[in-house]
């Protein structure tokens, strides 16, 4: 009885000791199923993020992909605008040439088609009251040259209006313009005053020019200058039609000098379109 009772009393020892020696395994154990769930959890939050962060990146390429697709559609566009640009810098410089030409030949037709003879040096008051008579009775004696019938339309000095007292005292006169009925006329005109050379009526010294229209004017109008210091030089100068300064040389005085001297005048003047011819005398 009693080595039944030491035996049972040794089995429960020996279960209480193994239960005590159990348990901080099972602790362990837990602490462990725990973490592993924290960890499981970590793992799924981070794959959560890793999939926004893919997805994210996906959108991020297809912007790219989008973005690179419009920078090469806008390059072709700009490809074209350059191309259409060159083509109408092109179209434009054509445009700007034909109408350069097509002022040129209007100014051309202006003033080959105009029948105003200018002239220069008529003493104030010596027409009279009635200058359209006037000028068919002394035009012929002026140029001493017979015209079949010289058909004046108008005739008038240039300001219009009675002269000022300067003029009247023997300062200088305003020209006097002269409309002609008919273009040949004109010429006829012109021709005889050129082919007479100097023109004195009265004891006055007389010229006879064309009327130009307002751009010859200016053109011609630019040599002013110039012209002045050729005189004073002595160079013999001649400005043609429509606005062509010709220079004749003297041995002092060369051509080349003289363009020279006014190379910033000619090259740097293109709006009045200045042309110079030089000729050398042998």
């Amino acid at each position: 009885m009693d080595a039944f009772v030491s035996k049972a009393s040794d089995s429960r020892l020996d279960s209480s000791s193994a239960t005590a020696q159990d348990e901080p395994s099972l602790s362990l154990l837990a602490t462990e199923i725990r973490a592993i769930r924290v960890s499981t959890q970590i793992i799924e939050q981070d794959t959560k993020e890793i999939k926004d962060i893919k997805a994210t990146v996906e959108v991020i390429e297809g912007k790219i992909s989008s973005l690179s697709s419009r920078m090469d559609e806008a390059e072709e566009r700009v490809a074209e605008l350059e191309g259409a640009a060159d083509m109408s810098k092109q179209q434009v410089s054509a445009l700007q040439e034909m109408v350069q030409q097509l002022q040129e030949h209007m100014e051309d037709l202006d003033n080959r088609r105009c029948c105003n003879v200018k002239i220069l040096g008529l003493p104030e008051l010596k027409e009279g009251n009635d200058m359209i008579q006037f000028f068919q009775q002394e035009i012929p004696i002026m140029l001493e040259h017979q015209f079949p019938k010289l058909e004046i339309q108008r005739a008038h000095r240039v300001p219009t209006g009675p002269p000022r007292r300067e003029q009247r005292d023997g300062g200088q006169p305003r020209p006097a313009m002269v409309n002609f009925l008919r273009y040949q006329l004109k010429e006829e005109i012109l021709r005889a005053a050129r082919e007479k050379g100097q023109i004195i009526w009265q004891g006055t010294r007389l010229m006879f020019f064309p009327d130009f229209s307002r751009r010859t004017m200016e053109r011609r109008a630019s040599f002013k200058q110039v012209k002045l210091d050729l005189r004073n030089w002595g160079a013999e100068y001649t400005l043609r039609f429509p606005a062509t300064l010709e220079i004749r040389g003297r041995p002092i005085y060369r051509p080349a000098d003289i363009l020279g001297r006014y190379m910033d005048f000619f090259q740097y003047r293109p709006s009045a379109l200045i042309y110079v011819l030089i000729i050398v005398k042998c």
